[in-house]
């Protein structure tokens, strides 16, 4: 990130480090409801100074704090026009961007110019802004993992399905619902063929079986994609938890509590009560009770 400086003032150095930090403190802000329109609330500017000095050891006032605000914003703007509304596209796990044909690169940045510099390198916590400029918590659109190679589903939205980014499959009901009506629907064409071949021959039933096996499979590819753009809150996917428990005195990779913590993190409760501990003490004891 560029350094911002205003004289008579320390010059505010925007390392990665510092960068995370800022952005993390200001969602913290946005979760605790102290957004006022495009920016925070007087009372949420008091808090974040305060978590920031203390996070950092750097006495970065207000309109500093502001400014890197404008700057990221308008970054993660241009971002955003890039990449919404488009299909198909890679994701460079090296460079973690976007991976197109230079058509496509070329195409948009006729278009956005200012877009060149995601080429080389994507938006540093791209999702996470994404949370801190638009309100995305219930859309499904933080369930992308960058491991995947492809790109996060709420930038890939179909116009066939003409539905409203803040309207998409967001709810375990509406997925479960999905899942369950698929099973219904394989029911339904199971049934005819059941009381044809009741007392048919082996070459009907195996007929049956692989029709079975068909619908089975389909409804599997279902519940896969449900479970694809299901949410966690954010900090508390698999990925997340598990290299903050690595990082966790007495829990080295492989040791009896990191086994024990690999196993709790399968359910998304265990995760979400992990992740709100907080304190490392508590997390460790936490487990240790889990053993019991």
């Amino acid at each position: 990130m560029a350094n911002e400086g205003t004289q008579g003032k320390t010059k505010a150095v925007w390392d990665p480090r510092t960068h995370e930090i800022w952005v993390d403190l200001a969602i913290e802000q946005v979760r605790a409801g102290n957004r006022n329109g495009t920016h925070l609330s007087k009372q949420g500017w008091k808090i974040f100074i305060e978590n920031f000095s203390n996070a950092t050891g750097r006495k970065y006032d207000r309109k500093q704090l502001k400014n890197h605000w404008d700057i990221v914003k308008k970054d993660w703007q241009l971002w955003d026009s890039l990449l919404r509304g488009e299909t198909g596209l890679g994701w460079d796990m090296k460079r973690q961007t976007i991976e197109a044909s230079n058509e496509w690169w070329e195409a948009k940045l006729q278009k956005y110019p200012e877009a060149s510099k995601f080429r080389v390198k994507g938006l540093e916590h791209a999702f996470k802004l994404d949370e801190l400029f638009r309100d995305v918590t219930a859309t499904g659109a933080r369930a992308w993992a960058p491991t995947s190679g492809l790109m996060p589903p709420m930038y890939t939205t179909s116009t066939e399905d003409n539905v409203d980014a803040t309207n998409s499959l967001d709810s375990e009901e509406a997925n479960h619902g999905e899942e369950v009506e698929c099973r219904k629907r394989k029911e339904k064409t199971l049934e005819p063929n059941r009381k044809k071949f009741k007392k048919g021959k082996k070459k009907n039933n195996s007929t049956t079986s692989k029709l079975s096996k068909q619908l089975d499979e389909l409804c599997e590819s279902v519940k896969n994609r449900n479970s694809y753009i299901r949410t966690d809150p954010p900090g508390c996917s698999v990925q997340e938890v598990v290299e903050k428990l690595s990082t966790l005195p007495e829990c080295e990779p492989m040791s009896p509590l990191f086994k024990l913590g690999i196993s709790l993190f399968t359910k998304k409760a265990n995760r979400e009560i992990f992740v709100a501990l907080k304190e490392p003490t508590y997390q460790i004891q936490w487990l240790k009770d889990q053993q019991h």
